[in-house]
């Protein structure tokens, strides 16, 4: 199998989802498809509230 097995594992879920949703008789239990994606944005939501009022407030003056 050409890939890496962390590519496998994705794969692998995915279509034990789909199966999950077209076989009649398989078992109706869904996975979680992992994703392995280095991400190093924070979300928006932990940032303080008195950053995102002020971008807030001036992304508003830019409009």
């Amino acid at each position: 199998m050409k890939g890496s097995p962390r590519d496998a594992h994705r794969k692998g879920c995915k279509v034990w989802n789909i199966a999950a949703d077209t076989i009649e008789g398989w078992p109706q239990r869904r996975v979680k498809v992992p994703d392995y994606r280095r991400l190093y944005a924070v979300p928006w939501e932990q940032f303080p509230a008195s950053l995102r009022a002020d971008v807030d407030s001036y992304l508003d003056r830019l409009a």
